[in-house]
């Protein structure tokens, strides 16, 4: 079973704390209008505020009470150097679920050259730091976008984040057994590679059951005498057409 979802923007980056790098997981967000950071993050790592501002955090009902909130200074060590923000502190940040893209992230890993850096459980992940509309551009460059299979792959300053849908092929209730859309197209590219090289087809035939049953039966004609081969070649062509199938537990054909 195919189920369909969507990853969201967000990636690890890496906040300068005192003398070392500390992990931190953020979403970026172009529909929210002011950068947040968690207070759990905050006093984790025991931040020192920079001031305070008084407003109204609210999200998409637009209900909200106004409150005066934080502000800390956020040095976040990039390919391109430091970039400095100011986030105001929240007590709840999104969590955000994505199922087997632990599994798509280790694909594109393999495939991509200067892809972010990603939790180790990405299918579930407690968002710490929220990327507004005030700071995006500081991360993200303006550059071309890259699509690998159905994933855009977003230039920032940190490396490609993905986003986009993805698909997930399996049971979603079984933890541990999704496979990626990315394995299943390189097998199949590998299939049909090999399915070319065996039957001796050209790169502009199009490859369907008709066009492959008739070249097996031809190779299968090769090896049979000339008693064989006076057998009504149509008739027992036209039989093994109609008792093939395609079994879909084990991904062969079969008589």
């Amino acid at each position: 079973m195919n189920n369909t979802n969507t990853a969201l923007p967000f990636a690890v980056v890496q906040v300068i704390v005192k003398n070392f790098l500390a992990d931190c997981k953020v979403l970026f967000d172009q529909g929210s209008q002011v950068t947040l950071i968690s207070n759990t993050f905050v006093s984790q790592f025991q931040l020192k505020s920079n001031g305070s501002k008084v407003m109204r955090i609210c999200g998409v009902t637009g209900e909200g009470v106004s409150k005066k909130h934080k502000t800390y200074p956020i040095s976040i060590q990039t390919n391109d150097g430091v970039v400095n923000i100011t986030a105001i502190a929240y007590d709840n940040l999104p969590t955000i679920q994505m199922p087997g893209y632990n599994k798509v992230i280790k694909n594109l890993k393999n495939e991509c050259d200067n892809l972010a850096k990603y939790p180790l459980n990405s299918d579930v992940v407690g968002i710490e730091l929220l990327l507004g509309c005030d700071y995006y551009y500081q991360l993200v460059e303006n550059s071309r976008y890259k699509v690998f299979d159905t994933l855009t792959l977003m230039p920032t300053k940190i490396g490609r984040v993905a986003c986009g849908p993805y698909y997930i092929i399996g049971k979603q209730d079984q933890i541990g057994k999704y496979n990626s859309n990315f394995v299943y197209n390189n097998i199949d590219n590998a299939c049909e590679v090999c399915t070319r090289s065996l039957l001796d087809l050209k790169s502009s035939d199009e490859i369907n059951k008709n066009l492959v049953l008739s070249k097996n039966f031809t190779m299968e004609n090769l090896a049979t005498n000339q008693e064989m081969q006076s057998i009504d070649e149509k008739l027992a062509y036209d039989t093994f057409e109609k008792e093939i199938y395609f079994d879909n537990d084990t991904q062969q054909y079969c008589v």
